[in-house]
């Protein structure tokens, strides 16, 4: 066992401080008792199944994080960058991301029913696993191929096929090639999401 901190990326000071087997069960004890993780540095971070369960992250830095299998259930992710993490098979459960930054972030199998996403910015195409039809959505952003594509609510996502088709307000999306909207007849995406929301 050693001494663990864990620091403020802000201000450098240390949030949290103690002994322990590593810093996956140094950030368990900060909430089990309750410590405000807000502004934590927790960028390469090995979170593998870890307890976090109402976690105060709010604009914590996880880029690189791995959150594999992570309870994170109503957690407050609010302004955190999770660019790059891996929450693969994670419960986001209840949880509050908003303004969110979840550039290249992996979500594999990750469940978010009653979350609340708003204003989070999306690069990487496994957002569409998540279920967005469970959770509050606010207008969120997906960067693809230098563009820049909003989703209200929840994006109409077809899976099965050679490539996986994602309506969004302003493009669809197959495979990994996007395409405006307007280039599509207004009456065959109107049939087509009536058809998959059916």
């Amino acid at each position: 066992m050693k001494k663990t901190y864990i620091k403020n990326h802000k201000n450098k000071g240390i949030i949290f401080e103690g002994t322990f087997p590593n810093q996956r069960a140094a950030l368990e004890a900060a909430v089990r008792d309750h410590v405000s993780l807000a502004y934590a540095d927790l960028r390469g971070a090995r979170l593998n199944n870890a307890n976090l369960d109402g976690a105060d992250l709010r604009f914590a830095q996880l880029e690189n994080a791995s959150l594999v299998g992570a309870n994170l259930s109503e957690t407050d992710f609010t302004g955190a960058s999770l660019g790059n993490a891996d929450c693969s098979l994670a419960c986001l459960c209840e949880c509050r991301l908003q303004d969110a930054d979840c550039t290249d972030t992996v979500f594999a199998g990750t469940l978010v029913g009653g979350s609340t996403i708003d204003n989070t910015i999306f690069t990487a195409l496994s957002a569409f696993a998540l279920p967005f039809a469970g959770i509050n959505a606010g207008r969120n952003i997906l960067h693809h191929d230098g563009r820049v594509y909003t989703f209200t609510g929840a994006p109409v996502v077809i899976s099965g096929l050679p490539k996986r088709i994602a309506l969004l307000d302003n493009a669809v999306i197959i495979g990994n090639t996007a395409y405006a909207r307007g280039g599509f007849s207004s009456s065959w995406l109107a049939e087509l999401q009536r058809l998959c929301v059916a």
